[in-house]
């Protein structure tokens, strides 16, 4: 999945949090044939295919099976999609329509690993799993019967996703500038950027070469360390594309069974001008060091800037 490179000169939607509407006039389905449009508008949209061509990692793993070993010591790790399957809902409210895309995204974790103590690659572990991608979106009627044309997206959320059952919880997302701006992400569906002419205000605007600051809060069932990483960068091609790692530095239990694991890094932004999207992603530690247990993964998308 590729997605439209955007320069920061052509970009024609500004970052806000929006609040809630007064309902009225609700139809459930919405009206015949604007389901289809609605759902073709929001796959081909830019933001949509942003976010796929980071999470799916081709590139950084060759996809080469190796043996099997329960124990393994991760070198690199990447994830292969293989599908996506959007389905979208609509409710339509006067000449709004208000969507929320579900998606079923088929993918491989491709575990690059050492069964020794050294850090040669001696095995590649494949694990197959399945997750679930939300994403909500608003859209208004224009005034023409044009089909192609009769609905325009204005604003959308941020992505949130996880695997069936995943006992891990993303609870904030905190980066730090180099001019010591915070951004700050806590529910990425109640997050909207919205479409228009104007200031960009919510979205993260980062020079090129900036050190910035990743703080990650994260609820687990457990206080084992999870494997915590950051991908970002990726152009229209799928190249460029950055992967860190976060380090545990906190742990502390807040309710039987109930703990908070805080993890931090530092990452420099890329010398490459326009709208990306970064994908933060929370498996157990289990997940990349242990063949006979399946993918627990949950992760967050957020967009952000860097400067011409």
């Amino acid at each position: 999945m590729k997605r439209i490179y955007v320069y920061l000169a052509a970009l024609i939607f500004t970052g806000v949090v929006l609040t809630g509407c007064k309902e009225s006039s609700v139809n459930p389905v919405a009206e015949s044939g604007d389901s289809a449009i609605i759902k073709t508008v929001i796959a081909s949209d830019s933001s949509t295919m942003s976010f796929d061509s980071n999470y799916d990692e081709e590139g950084i793993l060759q996809d080469i099976l190796g043996k099997s070993s329960a124990t393994i010591r991760p070198i690199k790790v990447a994830r292969k999609v293989t599908g996506i399957t959007r389905n979208v809902s609509t409710q339509v409210i006067n000449d709004t329509a208000y969507a929320t895309m579900t998606a079923t995204v088929t993918a491989r974790l491709i575990i690059a690993a050492s069964t020794d103590a050294d850090s040669t690659i001696d095995t590649t572990i494949t694990k197959n799993y399945t997750s679930e991608l939300k994403r909500n979106y608003i859209l208004v009627k224009r005034n023409n019967q044009n089909d192609s044309t009769r609905w325009k997206m204005i604003a959308y959320s941020l992505p949130s996703g996880k695997t069936t059952g995943s006992t891990l919880t993303i609870r904030k997302l905190t980066a730090t500038f180099g001019n010591n701006q915070t951004f700050t992400l806590e529910d990425p569906l109640a997050y909207y950027l919205t479409r228009g002419w104007g200031r960009w205000r919510d979205i993260p605007q980062i020079n090129k070469n900036e050190p910035v600051t990743l703080q990650v809060e994260v609820v687990a069932p457990t206080d084992d360390a999870n494997f915590v990483t950051m991908t970002f960068g990726a152009d229209f091609r799928g190249q460029n594309r950055l992967k860190k790692k976060l380090d545990l530095v906190s742990v502390s239990s807040i309710s039987p069974g109930q703990y908070l694991l805080v993890y931090e890094t530092q990452i420099t932004s890329h010398r490459i001008a326009g709208f990306f999207h970064a994908v933060l992603d929370v498996m157990t530690e289990d997940s990349v060091t242990d063949d006979s247990q399946p993918v627990v993964s949950t992760y967050w998308g957020f967009p952000y800037i860097i400067k011409l």
